[in-house]
C-alpha cells in the first residue's frame, strides 16, 4: 500500500491536494524554451503535483492510441529515455504549430499522458498559443474546467489558459466549483465565498449564510479555520472541526515500551498482535489484556484527542519520556465496504495497521508536522475496522523543544478530503 507526503513544491498546486512526484517545467519557463532545449531540460526538474489520473507505471496502450493523430501518439509514448529522439522532437514541433481548433485534442491527450509526455504536451500548447492569429477558445476551455468527470491534467491546463487571458471570467467560474472533488479547483471557490461574506455587515444574516455555505464546502485546514473563527467570534457558534475533518478522536492508548537506539520501531511488540476479537461491540478492548512495558505491567487506557485538531498528546497520557514507543488503537465502524483514505499529521516515526495489515511504515521521525502530511489509500470493510498506530519517540541529538513532540493525529476521509463519518 503506497502513500505520499503532501508537501507542495509547485506554485501550480495547493498543498491540500493528493500528490505524486512528476516531471514539471517551472511555470513560465516553457514559453521561453523551444526544440532541443526542451529536450535537455525536461528530465531535470522534479516537482509535485496533484494526481493526474496516471497510474505511475503503465505506458499508454496501443488501443488507447489507435484513434490519435500520429504526432500525438508519438508524444504520448514519450519516456525519459526517448527525450532526445528526433521523432519526438518532430512530433512536438508539429503539435505546437496546430491551429486553435485542435487544442481540444491535445487536452484530451493530456488526460492519458504519463508525466514525461505531459511535459511535452504542455509546452506544445504554449507553442500553439503563440501562433499568429491564435484565438483562445474560451467556451471550450470553460467547459473543460467545469467538467468534473475529466482528469486533473486537462482541467489544470484549461484553468491556466483562461486565468492568464480572462481573469474576470475565472472569478465567476471559480464560484461554481465550490463542491469540486479536486481541492485545487475548490480552494479559489471558497476564497471567493469568504470575500463575498466580507461585503456584508458583520453579524448579518446574509453574511452568516455565505459563511455557512463556505464552511460546509471547505476542506483546506487554513480556510476551515478562518471561517470557523468568524462564525465563533461573530455568531457565537463553534463549528465541530472533529466531525468536519473526520478526526479519530476516541483512542485506547498503551505505553511506554522501550525504543533504545530506535530498536522499538523495528521490533514486533505484543500490542501489534491485537485483533478485532479483542474488542467488544462498543469498540472497547478486553480489560484483561495486559503487557509488559518499560516500567512494568500496562493496560489500554481510554483517552480522547483534542477535538479541534485531532491531536492526541502521548506526553500527557503516557509520560514525557524519550526513547520510547506508544500505541493507539481505535475501532471505526463503516456502514459499507468502501474506498477511503487515512491521513496523518505525524512528527514521529510510526507504523500504521488497518485490520491487522501493515499499511504504512515511516522510520524517520521529526521530518515535519503538517496537515495531511501522509495520505494512505485504504479499503474499509463493512462493520468494524481496527486502526492501530505505533508512535516512536527517539533520543534527540541535543536539547530541542520541537523534539519533545510525541503524538497521534489521524483522520479518515474520501479522496476529496471530505470526512467519512462512522456509520456512513
Amino acid at each position: 500500500m503506497s502513500s505520499y507526503p503532501n508537501q507542495g513544491l509547485s506554485s501550480m498546486v495547493h498543498a491540500a491536494d493528493k500528490t505524486r512526484w512528476r516531471l514539471l517545467l517551472a511555470p513560465g519557463w516553457s514559453r521561453r524554451l523551444t526544440g532541443s532545449l526542451v529536450v535537455a531540460i525536461s528530465g531535470i526538474f522534479l516537482c509535485e503535483s496533484t494526481s493526474l489520473g496516471w497510474d505511475g507505471g503503465q505506458s499508454v496502450t496501443q488501443s488507447t492510441l489507435s484513434n490519435r493523430d500520429p504526432a500525438l501518439m508519438t508524444i504520448l509514448q514519450a519516456e525519459r529515455s526517448t527525450a532526445g529522439s528526433e521523432e519526438l522532437q518532430s512530433a512536438w514541433q508539429t503539435v505546437s504549430q496546430w491551429p486553435t481548433e485542435r487544442l481540444s485534442e491535445v487536452l484530451d491527450a493530456a488526460d492519458e499522458a504519463n508525466p514525461v509526455a505531459l511535459n511535452w504536451l504542455r509546452t506544445a500548447i504554449d507553442g500553439m498559443t503563440e501562433q499568429p492569429g491564435f484565438e483562445l477558445p474560451v467556451n471550450m476551455l470553460e467547459q473543460v474546467v467545469q467538467d468534473t468527470t475529466r482528469k486533473f491534467a486537462s482541467r489544470r491546463i484549461a484553468w491556466d489558459l483562461l486565468e492568464s487571458a480572462e481573469p474576470k471570467l475565472m472569478e465567476s467560474i471559480a464560484e461554481s466549483l465550490i463542491a469540486d472533488p479536486i481541492a485545487t479547483f475548490r480552494r479559489p471557490a471558497i476564497q471567493t465565498k469568504i470575500a463575498l461574506a466580507n461585503t456584508f455587515e458583520k453579524g448579518s444574516v446574509e453574511r452568516k449564510q455565505v459563511l455557512d455555505r463556505a464552511f460546509g464546502a471547505a476542506r483546506d485546514e487554513d480556510q476551515v479555520g478562518e471561517i470557523a473563527r468568524m462564525l465563533e467570534t461573530e455568531y457565537g457558534e463553534k463549528p465541530d472541526l472533529a466531525t468536519h475533518f473526520g478526526y479519530v478522536v476516541d483512542w485506547h492508548v498503551l505505553g511506554p515500551f522501550p525504543n533504545i537506539a530506535e530498536a522499538g520501531f523495528h521490533d514486533s511488540l505484543a500490542p501489534e498482535k491485537i485483533l478485532l476479537s479483542d474488542f467488544d461491540s462498543q469498540g472497547k478492548p478486553n480489560p484483561e489484556l495486559e503487557y509488559e512495558g518499560s516500567a512494568g505491567s500496562l493496560k489500554w487506557q481510554t483517552h480522547s484527542a483534542v477535538s479541534d485538531t485531532g491531536e492526541m498528546d502521548l506526553n500527557k497520557v503516557l509520560g514525557n519520556e524519550k526513547e520510547v514507543v506508544g500505541y493507539g488503537v481505535s475501532i471505526f465502524n463503516s456502514s459499507q465496504e468502501r474506498s477511503a483514505e487515512i491521513r496523518l499529521r505525524m512528527q514521529n516515526a510510526f507504523k500504521l495497521w488497518l485490520n491487522g495489515e501493515l499499511i504504512q511504515s515511516q522510520p524517520i521521525g521529526h521530518t515535519g508536522n503538517s496537515f495531511d502530511q501522509y495520505v494512505i489509500p485504504v479499503s474499509l470493510k463493512k462493520g468494524q475496522n481496527l486502526i492501530l498506530i505505533k508512535s516512536c519517540q527517539n533520543k534527540p541529538p541535543q536539547e530541542m523543544e520541537w523534539y519533545d513532540v510525541w503524538h497521534l493525529n489521524v483522520r479518515i476521509c474520501d479522496a476529496s478530503g471530505t470526512a467519512i463519518r462512522e456509520g456512513e
